[in-house]
């Protein structure tokens, strides 16, 4: 029990802090001209390790529970229901839709955006990233494969971990805060001197949607409604980065 203890709570920090390393430590403070080969391999590394974690700990430490976490929890969680889908699509449009309305209507031209082009533009170099077609490539891979690999972790994981001990309001709370967790150093890179107002604002709207991920997931029993709900979310954010980089 300890030991599974300990592995959780490194579940939860390691995000954070490999964000905080590959997004701020590692990365020029005058913005970035050329790709950035140690951000590349910490940030690669992180997502290698990250995304492992879970199949390596019911292996090494519940392995009790590898059998069923792997050859029938994760296939089934990945099958969708009707409800989960549509639970999962209503939300991510909704939430979607109301990140597009707030920076087309409210924040493209404000204050709140002063900076984050040059920031952002300095990260996808880093990245090795400087035409439409690269970042395309880029908001991809967010969007559909890590969105999912993030759902997989925060809540087949991290949530459903909690729910052995926890009822449900309190497991989402300490997971959807945990997911936001590291959202916060990558937003604070973004909007820089605006932490109180975009990056925590930002931030809370992160939780939510952890939070309602781990409803849908628990409504559904599936993986597929809350990936598909992120994915769009994720959708709209790329939609915006691409909009900062390429159209304004």
């Amino acid at each position: 029990m300890n030991r599974a203890w300990l592995a959780l709570g490194l579940a939860i920090v390691f995000p954070g802090v490999m964000a905080w390393i590959y997004f701020e430590a590692v990365s020029p403070k005058s913005g970035a001209e050329s790709p950035n080969r140690a951000f590349q391999i910490i940030y690669a590394g992180t997502k290698v390790i990250q995304f492992s974690f879970p199949l390596l700990f019911f292996r090494l430490i519940n392995r009790s529970a590898w059998r069923r976490a792997t050859t029938v929890s994760l296939r089934e969680r990945i099958c969708g229901s009707p409800a989960g889908i549509w639970l999962g699509v209503g939300f991510g449009l909704l939430a979607a839709g109301i990140i597009l309305w707030l920076y087309h209507c409210e924040l493209k031209n404000s204050a709140v955006f002063t900076g984050t082009p040059e920031r952002l533009r300095s990260k996808v170099t880093e990245f090795g990233i400087y035409s439409a077609p690269g970042f395309i490539g880029l908001a991809a891979f967010l969007a559909i494969l890590h969105s999912f690999l993030e759902e997989y972790y925060w809540r087949w994981f991290v949530h459903a971990f909690l729910r052995n001990w926890l009822r449900f309001l309190p497991a989402a709370l300490i997971s959807g805060l945990a997911f936001t967790g590291h959202h916060v150093f990558v937003l604070d890179v973004y909007f820089p001197d605006r932490f109180w107002s975009a990056v925590i604002p930002f931030s809370l709207g992160i939780a939510v949607g952890g939070i309602v991920w781990a409803w849908i997931y628990e409504r559904s029993g599936s993986l597929l409604g809350p990936w598909l709900s992120h994915f769009l979310v994720d959708a709209a954010i790329m939609a915006v980065g691409y909009d900062i980089l390429f159209e304004s």
